[in-house]
């Protein structure tokens, strides 16, 4: 069945917001005006589409998703009780890509106080183990999309190699808490529809669950 969902880490929260849209801001204005890169401004990522996925879903119905959301409040018990503090280096490709034709630019999360993979893949094996995600599908690969060149009038590949080579150790952000874990809706949030369908802070001590919206 076709994903209609995802679960996922937003990465833009109350302290990372104004760093994260100064950088991609500053981005945008590399990617134009440098003579060497020829990648359209719009390939560069919404700031509000910054987030890491832990998996996809295919929820068609409000029962689904609500057999979901019931999952996600399982996890609760792994969360840990201190904040996960999180940084965000780099651009790469996918392993395999060429460079020069490359569609999609991420950055690597980072934690050095705390096993964050560890704890991804713990709750993708709970997703798994209540048959919500397809143990068959994608392997985690923790990421946070840049750039995406799907998403331009053009939709095609660009050359990324001189921007990889200059953004190869960007911070993008730096030790910043996470604040919360969610089930989302694939696709462009319409207007009068919202997008999250139910998110838990990521840490259990401020556990405060929000109404889900389907």
């Amino acid at each position: 069945m076709k994903p209609t969902h995802f679960l996922c880490i937003p990465l833009v929260t109350r302290l990372s917001r104004p760093g994260l849209s100064a950088e991609l801001s500053a981005l945008k204005s590399y990617i134009t005006s440098a003579d060497n890169i020829s990648i359209p401004a719009s390939a560069v990522r919404p700031l509000s589409t910054i987030h890491l996925t832990l998996g996809v879903m295919s929820l068609p119905e409000p029962k689904n998703v609500e057999e979901a959301t019931q999952v996600l409040q399982s996890i609760i018990p792994l969360l840990p009780q201190r904040p996960i503090k999180i940084s965000l280096l780099g651009l790469g490709t996918f392993p395999g890509i060429d460079p020069g034709r490359a569609e999609i630019l991420f950055a690597h999360p980072t934690c050095l106080d705390y096993d964050f993979d560890a704890l991804c893949q713990r709750i993708r094996h709970v997703f798994e183990d209540a048959g919500i995600f397809d143990k068959r599908g994608f392997s985690l690969f923790l990421h946070a999309t840049i750039l995406n060149a799907r998403k331009t009038a053009d939709g095609g590949l660009i050359d990324a190699t001189e921007i990889l080579r200059n953004y190869r150790g960007h911070v993008w952000m730096e030790n910043v808490p996470l604040e919360e874990i969610g089930i989302c809706r694939m696709g462009a949030k319409k207007k009068g529809e919202q997008p999250l369908a139910f998110f838990y802070p990521i840490s259990s001590r401020y556990l405060v669950a929000a109404s889900p919206q389907v």
